[in-house]
Formats: C-alpha cells, sequence, structure tokens
C-alpha cells in the first residue's frame, strides 16, 4: 500500500525502499549448531593426535639413526657404542688391512675401557651364578632402557629365567658389590654378556647369551 506525504503543496508518493541484501563480505552467523561444533571438534583432536604420533615415531627413527649408524665400518662395530665388540687396536694405530671385515669396532671409543680388577675377578668367580645374575641383572635392565637397546629384551627374558631356574643368591659382602656395581655401570653391555659367558655356568646358558647378542649384531648391521 502506497504512502503518502505532504510536499510543497502538493501530495507525493513516498518511494518504496527496496531490502538490502548481505553482503557477501560479511561476517557469518555469531553462532552455529551444537552439532557442527562437536564435529569440528573432533576433527581438530584427530587432526592433532595424527601429528603427536608422526612425530613421536620420526622422533624414534632419528634417535636410533643417531645411536646405531646403517652402514658400520667394520663388523666388529655393529651395535656401537654398546654391543660392538673391543676397540681394534691396529686400526686405532691405521694400520688394519681387514677393513669392514674387521671383527674388531673402528669407531671411536672416547672413554677408557672399564673392567674389574684381578681381585674382583676373584670374587666374581667365588659367587654362585645365581649370585652372579642377581648382580648383574639390575645393570642389564638399566642399559636396555637408557640406551633404548629394545633389541636386547630377549637377553633380558633369558636372564630372568635363567635365574628362576637356579637356587637362591647367598649374601654377598656389600663393599664388594658396591665397588664391582660401580665398574659394571661404566660396562658396555656386550661386556657384561662376557662376564655372564666367563662365568662358572652349566648348561648352554651362556652359550644361547652369546648367541642372542651375536644375533642383535647382525639385525644391527
Amino acid at each position: 500500500m502506497p504512502t503518502w506525504r505532504y510536499h510543497l503543496t502538493f501530495i507525493d508518493e513516498e518511494p518504496k525502499l527496496k531490502p538490502s541484501s548481505r553482503s557477501k563480505s560479511a561476517p557469518p552467523k555469531l553462532f552455529q549448531s551444537v552439532p557442527s561444533v562437536f564435529e569440528e571438534g573432533r576433527l581438530q583432536k584427530k587432526n592433532l593426535q595424527n601429528q603427536v604420533a608422526h612425530l613421536e615415531k620420526r622422533s624414534q627413527g632419528l634417535e636410533r639413526q643417531l645411536v646405531y649408524p646403517t652402514t658400520s665400518p667394520s663388523l666388529g662395530s655393529c651395535g656401537h657404542p654398546e654391543l660392538c665388540r673391543r676397540q681394534c687396536i691396529n686400526f686405532a694405530k691405521g694400520t688394519c688391512n681387514l677393513g669392514a671385515e674387521c671383527r674388531f669396532c673402528h669407531l671411536s671409543h672416547p672413554h677408557k675401557q672399564w673392567k674389574l680388577d684381578k681381585k674382583q675377578r676373584e670374587i666374581l668367580r667365588s659367587l654362585s651364578p645365581s649370585s652372579v645374575l642377581a648382580m648383574l641383572l639390575p645393570h642389564f635392565r638399566r642399559k636396555v632402557e637408557v640406551e633404548n637397546l629394545y633389541q636386547a629384551n630377549e637377553m633380558i627374558d633369558m636372564l630372568e629365567r635363567e635365574l628362576m631356574l637356579r637356587p637362591e643368591p647367598e649374601e654377598t659382602q656389600e663393599v664388594n658389590v658396591v665397588k664391582m656395581s660401580r665398574v659394571f655401570e661404566k660396562m658396555p653391555l656386550a661386556a657384561l654378556v662376557g662376564l655372564v659367558s666367563n662365568t662358572q655356568f652349566s648348561g648352554a646358558f651362556p652359550q644361547h647369551l652369546k648367541a642372542a647378542l651375536e644375533a642383535i649384531r647382525v639385525e644391527m648391521s
């Protein structure tokens, strides 16, 4: 219905105003439906979880590459520094002619090789196998955890089973345990395996433990 107004003694028709359409640049609605907001939050959470999982996987891969090189300069270097063999004396002098076929480690060993002195070796030989296992097992576990040597979990299982099959370990003088434990903490995992192999164990257990160590070296070569 037209609207009339009085203007300069004339009666004019009031022009109709067209409703303005919303600009394309106008902001969207301030509120979304509850299902839409919930779905958006769920997708964001899933994306964040995927990103975290990807970063953790990538970090673990980089750590393994830094600790365990994919290419070893010699057969004895596989698993350096915890699982490799002793450092090659000839390579340190620059006179090793075996190259990649050398059974000793060709990588740097900045720290001296810790080992038991004569008295401590005699004490260790005087202990029962179960006492030796009870003394060394915590150091095996710590090495595997700190150095992220998940490949060596099989050796931990072997040590635990062997200890369960043995009689209860006898008491050992605390002063001897403390002194030897300080050396065990500094020794690489391969050297701890050597201690078990050189102790008076009956049966095929020492050979099985050494075979497990060699299998890990091959896997990491």
